[in-house]
């Protein structure tokens, strides 16, 4: 019977109380290891030498409006405003002709130039107030509604406070008023290309989106 039970493990024979210590196995040392996890391959960082390059991340939020919409909205509105000033210049001519013909005013050169700076000034504030009053309330004019552009606050995204609609429009009228204001405005913009915003925008804190 002593020898049904005699172990048949080849080192048995050299150790008769079974197999040595380093080479019995248990069941917690049958078990299969853990699974680890699986090797995140590295991502490239550069163009590969071959096909096309990777394609840049999707950009979220609002799009600034190109340089070629707000120079095409800018001449659509300096059409509107110029034909405004034209009216109001030759309106205040015509009503200093009235008032000096039926003797209200004295006709002299004094009431000739006081005349002509009323009707220019009469002009400018029909300007101002054609892109004051529209952009504080809708965010855009005529030629932005045209074009399909809007101005907005840089922290809310709304349209400008009453007050940073007529900074920005009084910085804008400016800017008409100097040689080569517009082109330096122009450059000035383009050093942001993701914000596009010109002398006007930052001084009011504004921003022209796509609508």
């Amino acid at each position: 019977m002593e020898g049904c039970f005699r172990p048949t493990h080849p080192l048995a024979r050299i150790h008769p109380h079974g197999l040595p210590p380093a080479s019995r196995t248990t069941a917690a040392d049958r078990r299969l290891p853990a699974p680890q996890p699986w090797p995140v391959p590295p991502q490239p960082t550069a163009a590969p030498p071959y096909g096309f390059p990777p394609a840049p991340p999707a950009r979220t939020g609002p799009l600034p409006a190109d340089l070629a919409l707000r120079f095409l909205a800018t001449t659509i509105d300096g059409t509107i405003s110029m034909v405004l000033w034209v009216v109001c210049y030759f309106g205040g001519i015509l009503g200093f002709v009235f008032i000096t013909l039926r003797g209200w005013v004295p006709d002299n050169q004094a009431t000739v130039i006081t005349g002509i700076l009323v009707s220019m000034s009469l002009g400018f504030v029909v300007m101002f107030l054609h892109h004051w009053l529209f952009t504080a309330r809708w965010g855009r004019t005529a030629g932005k509604f045209l074009t399909g552009i809007r101005v907005v606050d840089v922290a809310t995204g709304r349209p400008p406070t009453v007050w940073n609609a007529a900074k920005r429009t009084l910085v804008r009228l400016a800017v008409q008023l100097v040689p080569f204001g517009q082109v330096a405005n122009a450059l000035i913009a383009l050093q942001d290309p993701r914000s596009i915003r010109t002398w006007h925008d930052k001084a009011a804190g504004t921003w022209v989106i796509r609508a």
